[in-house]
C-alpha cells in the first residue's frame, strides 16, 4: 500500500509531465502560427514582385511611346532613324534587365520565406518530441529514485511448501 508521501511524489512528477508535454504543444501551435504568418508574407512578396514588374514593364512602355511622340513632333521618323532605334533597344534592354533583377530578388525573397516556415514548422515539431521525452525522462528518473530509495518496497510474502501426503 502507498504512504501519502509516495502519491504526493507520483502526483508532482505526473503533474511535472503534463505541464512539459503541454509547454510543447504550445511552443509548437506558436511555431505554426509563425510558419503561417511567413506563408502569408510569402504569398504577399509573391503579389509585390509581379506588380513591381509590371509597374517597371509599364513605366518602360509609357517611356517608349514618348520618346516617339517626341521624336515625331521634332520631325524625325522615329523608325528610321538607327541612331532613335538604338536608343529605344538600349531603354528596352535596361527596362528588361531590371525585371529581371526584380524576378531574381522577388523569388529569392519569396523562397526565403517559404524556408523560414519550413523550419518554424520543424521547429514545432521539435517541441512537442522534446517535451514529450522530457516529461518522459523525467517519470522514469521519479520512479527510479523511489525505487532506490526504498520507497515502493512491498512485504514479500515468505514461500511455505505445501504440506505434504494431502
Amino acid at each position: 500500500m502507498c504512504t501519502g508521501m509516495e502519491v504526493a511524489l507520483v502526483a508532482a512528477a505526473a503533474a511535472s509531465a503534463v505541464s512539459t508535454v503541454q509547454g510543447g504543444r504550445a511552443a509548437a501551435a506558436a511555431s505554426e502560427f509563425e510558419a503561417q504568418e511567413l506563408e502569408t508574407q510569402k504569398e504577399l512578396s509573391k503579389l509585390q514582385t509581379s506588380d513591381s514588374i509590371i509597374k517597371r514593364r509599364e513605366d518602360a512602355e509609357r517611356l517608349r511611346r514618348a520618346q516617339i511622340a517626341r521624336a515625331a513632333a521634332n520631325g524625325i521618323l522615329p523608325f528610321r532613324s538607327a541612331s532613335f532605334a538604338a536608343l529605344l533597344s538600349e531603354d528596352a534592354r535596361i527596362a528588361e534587365r531590371d525585371v529581371r533583377q526584380m524576378q531574381l530578388t522577388g523569388g529569392h525573397r519569396t523562397a526565403s520565406f517559404g524556408a523560414q516556415a519550413s523550419q518554424s514548422r520543424i521547429a514545432g515539431k521539435q517541441a512537442i518530441k522534446s517535451s514529450v521525452v522530457s516529461a518522459g525522462t523525467s517519470l522514469i528518473s521519479t520512479g527510479v529514485t523511489a525505487h532506490n530509495s526504498g520507497m515502493f518496497q512491498t512485504v514479500k510474502p515468505v514461500y511455505t511448501p505445501p504440506p505434504r501426503g494431502k
